[in-house]
């Protein structure tokens, strides 16, 4: 069901902390997953000034049938997807996922057995392919009917990725032994390709590197490890151990450095590091956020890596680690960044506030939602920006002190359409197919 108004538009004079640095990264806005840099964004922002909402519809918030599947700590909601077509796909803490036109109109919604916090991912062909906390992997034709569903012992918050070849990885914590999890090559046909076990919880969503290389983080009780797979048969690459627990997904650079962010050791909540490493896994750097990172980052085109932070901030650091500067907002920052292609980045806070940033880290402008957003926005060809408000069920209200309105899809009004770098946003493109 939809709602349409024009939610008020909060432009402030916000400090912004700046400090020193210098820059580096890159990312591709196009529809599809192909590597190197995208053809460009369209031109042409839709009508209204920047900012402001186009419309906005409802998410339902109550389960049909609750299986009650443990969702492991996972503090965030669907992002969109969005076909070339322009049908965007979101997925809801009610089970179910949604299709709803350009304009904001629902087209369908397909219900699974439990919550569906995971981003969907659009194949090369429409199939729109997404995990549910009910263990079961969906593929869904454009129509909202089913095409196939392959059944796992795992319960699947990690949003799917889907390799160049069209298989489909996706994977989460095993609730038959705890401690662990199963990443799964699925076929586009929905037949079985390979699995393996790794150590530790995967609400990791994992990426693939142009070269079909795997890449999945994972978080234990106290640590975490970033794992790199092969693509042919699911052996492990190698294991990169981290400090603490890993629910950020990496971005991957032009020159295949990987970017990802983890959380701090327990019981440490004033420490969380965004790494970088080589694509042979060795680390380069990783620099101390002064508190959990499970945002996930962006790359700008002149390298600059943008990423959230649990210390309520938003960081710009260069591609040697040091900080640029940080911007301060009211919650935890558990939405990952979107570019576009002014160089404006968008960005979602648990403040209920949708944050455009200027490249220098000063405030352009702050969009009062509903309800706490970590979903991450999507920037359409128009210059439109999606997002979802909303958290899942069963986690710490105090977590979340803004939560204060029912799920919802928006669409506001930007100023141009995705940049055209190496990784704009949350698994890379429009797509969601977190495909280098």
């Amino acid at each position: 069901m939809m709602t349409k108004g024009i939610h008020s538009l909060v432009i402030a004079c916000s400090l912004c902390f700046l400090v020193s640095a210098c820059g580096g990264g890159g990312d591709s806005g196009n529809f599809g997953g192909t590597s190197g840099p995208s053809p460009g964004p369209v031109p042409g922002p839709s009508p209204g000034p920047s900012g402001t909402e186009l419309w906005s519809a409802d998410l339902f918030a109550t389960p049909i049938i609750q299986r009650k599947n443990d969702l492991f700590g996972v503090k965030i909601v669907s992002s969109p997807a969005v076909a070339p077509d322009g049908t965007i796909y979101v997925g809801a803490t009610d089970n179910r996922l949604y299709a709803f036109s350009s304009d904001g109109t629902e087209k369908w919604r397909y219900e699974t057995g439990d919550q569906i916090v995971a981003s969907p991912a659009i194949g090369s062909d429409g199939t729109i392919y997404i995990g549910s906390a009910d263990r079961q992997i969906y593929a869904i034709n454009p129509n909202g009917t089913l095409k196939w569903v392959y059944p796992t012992k795992e319960v699947l918050t990690a949003s799917p990725a889907i390799a160049a070849d069209g298989t489909v990885y996706a994977g989460g914590p095993k609730l038959d032994a705890p401690g662990s999890s199963t990443l799964y090559a699925i076929a586009p046909d929905g037949t079985w390709v390979w699995d393996i076990t790794l150590t530790g919880k995967a609400n990791s969503s994992p990426v693939v590197a142009t070269d079909g290389t795997i890449y999945i983080g994972t978080a234990d009780a106290s640590d975490g490890h970033v794992y790199a797979i092969n693509p042919a048969d699911g052996s492990q690459r190698w294991d990169f151990p981290t400090l603490g627990p890993v629910y950020s997904s990496a971005a991957i650079a032009d020159d295949g450095t990987i970017y990802i962010g983890t959380n701090g050791p327990p019981p440490s909540s004033t420490t969380g590091y965004l790494c970088s490493l080589s694509p042979s896994g060795v680390r380069n750097w990783c620099a101390d956020l002064y508190g959990h990172v499970r945002s996930s980052p962006a790359i700008a085109s002149d390298g600059t890596i943008y990423v959230g932070s649990d210390k309520e901030d938003v960081f710009a650091l260069s591609a040697d680690g040091t900080i640029k500067w940080v911007f301060p907002t009211r919650g935890p920052v558990r939405s990952s960044p979107a570019l576009a292609a002014d160089g404006t980045i968008y960005v979602g806070s648990n403040d209920s506030g949708l944050y455009a940033l200027n490249p220098d880290g000063t405030l352009k402008s702050r969009f009062v939602a509903n309800a706490a957003i970590t979903s991450s926005p999507a920037i359409r060809p128009d210059g439109t920006v999606l997002f979802a408000t909303g958290v899942p069920l069963r986690v710490d209200p105090s977590d979340y002190p803004y939560v204060d309105g029912p799920p919802a899809l928006y669409a506001i009004n930007g100023g141009s359409g995705p940049a055209a770098t190496v990784w704009t946003k949350f698994r890379r493109d429009l797509l969601n197919t977190g495909r280098q």
